[in-house]
């Protein structure tokens, strides 16, 4: 009850200074002797200040055998991942688990990025990253239900995804 009260409090205090602060010197001397205080807007807080940034996800890369971080030519924050038996390296970010939506984030490739593969950056460092997920083979497509089996190119949707009953549930570009 007590932090309810407080954000009210907080929240008409704010509102309070936010009209008072815009009141001028003089006293509201302004044209037509209407007070000369600032107009306040507010804004809709579902309404993101910005569109997320490009996502380089699926872009082809050029590993780096001698980078550390293993980002060979892709953009910082990200990885290039180069799969056995994959038909090229791609740009890929770290993640932290399947319902980690970095992945996702800005992608506008074919399929879905998914937090799907353990990448080896060293001897000592293996990470989650994303891959794409590219054609879904459940009933009712409950996990990707806009792919179609297509991958950003040079990439095939061959790599095949394991459900818990041990049933291929979807494939992924490799």
């Amino acid at each position: 009850m007590k932090m309810k009260t407080l954000s009210i409090v907080s929240s008409l205090a704010f509102l309070a200074i936010a009209f008072t602060s815009g009141c001028g010197a003089d006293g509201g001397d302004g044209p037509n002797n209407q007070a000369d205080a600032a107009t306040v807007q507010f804004r809709d807080a579902a309404t993101p200040d910005a569109p997320p940034p490009p996502s380089h996800m699926g872009e082809p890369c050029t590993p780096d055998p001698m980078d550390n971080l293993g980002r060979g030519t892709c953009a910082n924050d990200y990885i290039c991942l180069d799969l056995a038996g994959s038909t090229g390296a791609y740009c890929t970010r770290r993640c932290t688990g399947s319902t980690d939506s970095i992945c996702d984030l800005g992608y506008n490739g074919p399929g879905q990025g998914a937090c799907i593969y353990h990448f080896n950056a060293s001897e000592n460092m293996a990470v989650l990253v994303c891959g794409i997920i590219c054609e879904d083979l459940t009933p009712g497509k409950t996990i990707c239900s806009d792919c179609n089996g297509t991958c950003p190119a040079p990439l095939q949707c061959t790599d095949p995804i394991m459900g818990t009953s041990g049933s291929t549930d979807a494939k992924a570009c490799i």
